[in-house]
């Protein structure tokens, strides 16, 4: 993390991408990895909301996950 911007990996059972992020002033995440664009809500001091929108030739994505952080 630097200041409000932050980077690194999301990763799950399905695979792992590289992420950058900032925090608006408002609060609203706004992400970008390979292959769309999330915006993401701090639910408490160690979880947030982000939902993933991704458009292409062959489909469209809308999913909203909970991540939350561990030590």
């Amino acid at each position: 993390q630097d200041g409000r911007r932050f980077s690194g990996r999301l990763s799950s059972a399905r695979g792992s991408e590289r992420v950058i992020a900032v925090f608006s002033r408002s609060g609203t995440i706004l992400l970008a990895d390979d292959d769309g664009t999330t915006l993401g809500t701090m639910l408490a001091p160690n979880r947030m909301e982000l939902c993933h929108l991704h458009v292409s030739p062959t489909g469209r994505v809308a999913s909203c996950l909970e991540l939350t952080k561990q030590q």
